[in-house]
Formats: structure tokens, C-alpha cells, sequence
């Protein structure tokens, strides 16, 4: 089961079409939401940590995935979670 923000997070992080800080659809260097040039160095470097974040969570997704598929009572309550049409499951209830 993958919290909602994760897919949020992995699809926006390393978006190239949309401003970094703002999401506005680029169509220069420059936002013309914020105005934030995204030319340079620094800007290079928002990319390239962008990347590694989205990695990251990525990574950490995975492992969250097989640390509940180890634990009987946790991916239980996964499935019940994600079941379509599933009532809004409590953690730590049963």
C-alpha cells in the first residue's frame, strides 16, 4: 500500500515541464509564474537533487513495501486498506 503524496512525489520530483518551485508548465529557462530563472549551477543543482529525492523515495518505498510483506498482521491490514470500495481502515485497529 504506498501512501498517495509517494505517487505525487515521484511523479513531480523529476519533472522537467513545470517550474520546481511553482509547478507552473515551463515554456522557457524562465517561470513566467514566479519568475524564477532555472538556467545555471543552482538550477542544475534543483535537478539533480530533484532526481536523487525521487530515487530516494523510490528506494525507501520499496523497502517499506517488503518490511510489511514480512509482517503478517501489517500486510494484512494493507489489503484491507486498499481494497476498492474498503471503509476507511483505523491502524492499529482491527
Amino acid at each position: 500500500m504506498r501512501e498517495p503524496w509517494v505517487d505525487v512525489a515521484l511523479a513531480r520530483l523529476p519533472e522537467t515541464r513545470s517550474c520546481p518551485a511553482c509547478a507552473a508548465p515551463l515554456r522557457s529557462s524562465r517561470c513566467d509564474r514566479c519568475l524564477l530563472d532555472l538556467t545555471g549551477p543552482l538550477a542544475f543543482e534543483v535537478a539533480a537533487a530533484s532526481n536523487d529525492a525521487a530515487d530516494a523515495l523510490a528506494r525507501r518505498q520499496v523497502a517499506l513495501d517488503a518490511l510489511r510483506a514480512s509482517q503478517p498482521a501489517a500486510a494484512a491490514w494493507a489489503a484491507r486498506a486498499a481494497a476498492p470500495g474498503a471503509p476507511p481502515v483505523t491502524p492499529g485497529r482491527r
